[in-house]
């Protein structure tokens, strides 16, 4: 009688190749940036063959698609599970919301420079965007909500606020050489972010009273 192998094993593998494959490429966009980034590259600090790299992802565009997939997600659990733990209080809402945004975003500039830059030329990779930008949206919502802040203009008057004044501030620190900034007097993130966080604080304070 033929005993066949068990297969689970060799699954189990394969997703860890694949893991540590999407992992390798995540740290060299964020090391090099998307201009430098090559599946040759991904393979080396993967420690496994370029072929090996193309039997998990057949094509750069797949894996570029999972980098932002694996990103945006780790990002957006982040912030339900800060806001699930912090004090429920508009102020604290929106100062775990907006700190956990600017930590993540700031601790790897390069790698989100590309998911908001680059992507903007896919439709696959657009469409993911999109999608997080309505989970994290919705999550600020219904937090505030809870809170007694439902003038939806406010709210999401602050989300613009907050979101895309952090993204024009990733995009455009991803694309200097490290340790640079766009111009003298550029506030640091955790300036930048608890005043941003004053900011918003003060526009749902107006609404509520």
């Amino acid at each position: 009688m033929t005993v066949r192998p068990a297969l689970e094993p060799q699954q189990s593998r394969s997703r860890q190749s694949a893991a540590r494959i999407l992992q390798a490429a995540i740290e060299v966009i964020t090391d090099v940036g998307i201009q430098d980034f090559t599946m040759a590259a991904v393979a080396s600090r993967a420690a496994v063959s370029v072929g090996g790299v193309y039997g998990r992802y057949p094509d750069k565009d797949s894996l570029l698609y999972a980098v932002k997939d694996q990103a945006l997600s780790d990002l957006a659990d982040e912030i339900e599970r800060r806001l699930a733990e912090t004090r429920p209080t508009p102020e604290a809402i929106l100062r775990a919301y907006i700190g956990t945004l600017s930590r993540t975003l700031f601790g790897a500039e390069r790698l989100y420079a590309f998911i908001f830059v680059h992507s903007a030329h896919d439709e696959r990779l657009r469409s993911r965007g999109f999608a997080f930008h309505e989970q994290i949206r919705s999550v600020l919502v219904d937090s505030l909500r809870a809170q007694g802040v439902h003038d939806e203009r406010a709210v999401a008057t602050a989300y613009e606020v907050i979101v895309q004044s952090l993204l024009m501030r990733v995009i455009s620190l991803g694309h200097l050489a490290p340790g640079t900034v766009p111009y003298e007097g550029f506030p640091s993130p955790d300036e930048y972010a608890d005043s941003l966080t004053d900011l918003t604080t003060r526009l749902l304070d107006d609404v509520r009273a």
